[in-house]
């Protein structure tokens, strides 16, 4: 079909030239092919139009629904950077209390290690007591029971 179209331009310009231009059968000849043409070609070039403007709807709403997205991302990506931000500092609060703890921690172990390591002397010092006074009593039965042999008038 393009063919023939092209065809009648060429077969009228051949007419134009070969012909006269001036004669009115000529004339009116290449007006009707011309104006033929005219239609062929609006009928041709109106279905690519109407895709035209479809692919540009198209086209608009691709770009409405990329810049949507474009917004919801940077709307995503703040959320985001708040959310890092609070587990960052979430982080740094619990280094900080854990650091707190482990002193807290260490002070009382070191208190309680500081009050076992005294309890530990007084033992030992009731220990030394206690074997004194063993060893007192030792001697005071001893002394007890020589004085029995001695003759100690009992009573």
């Amino acid at each position: 079909m393009r063919e023939t179209f092209f065809l009648k331009i060429l077969f009228c310009l051949f007419l134009l030239t070969g012909c006269g231009a001036n004669q009115q059968w000529v004339k009116e000849y290449v007006d009707q092919e011309v104006t033929s043409a005219k239609i062929d070609f609006r009928e041709r070039l109106q279905p690519m139009e109407q895709a035209l403007d479809s692919n540009n709807a198209q086209g608009e709403a691709i770009k409405k629904n990329i810049s949507n997205l474009d917004v919801k991302l940077n709307q995503f990506t703040e959320k985001l950077v708040r959310f890092t931000a609070s587990l960052e500092e979430l982080n740094v609060s619990y280094k900080k209390g854990l650091q707190e703890v482990k002193r807290a921690m260490s002070a009382d172990t070191q208190a309680v290690s500081d009050r076992i390591k005294d309890l530990n002397r007084k033992i030992q010092k009731l220990g030394k007591g206690l074997i004194m006074f063993q060893k007192g009593l030792e001697s005071f039965d001893k002394k007890l029971e020589e004085a029995r042999k001695a003759g100690a008038p009992e009573q």
